[in-house]
């Protein structure tokens, strides 16, 4: 099953793995993962999500299936855990349509 615990590990394990490889961007906030793609996964213990969703678990615990986590950044490699938060599809779109 996973949980927060096991998100905090696998966002521990992530820092690890790739600890010269995480960058913070000074004008904007935003960590990322140099040369990163949007949506870059990480996979640990058979699950596999994008670094920020990894995050999201380990603050917040279980994530409903409908819920999405948002960037208030617009910047799909950011896991900044400031520019994150819990929505849903339809706050998503209304993000989209306002940016």
């Amino acid at each position: 099953m996973l949980t927060s615990n096991l998100a905090a590990e696998a966002v521990e394990a992530f820092e690890l793995k790739n600890e010269t490889g995480i960058t913070l961007d000074n004008d904007t906030g935003c960590i990322s993962l140099r040369g990163a793609k949007p949506r870059t996964t990480f996979t640990y213990a058979g699950f596999q999500y994008p670094v920020y969703r990894w995050v999201i678990l380990a603050l917040h615990g279980y994530l409903e299936s409908e819920q999405m986590v948002l960037h208030s950044c617009d910047n799909a490699c950011c896991f900044n855990p400031d520019h994150l938060r819990i929505g849903n599809h339809a706050e998503n779109n209304k993000d989209r349509k306002y940016r």
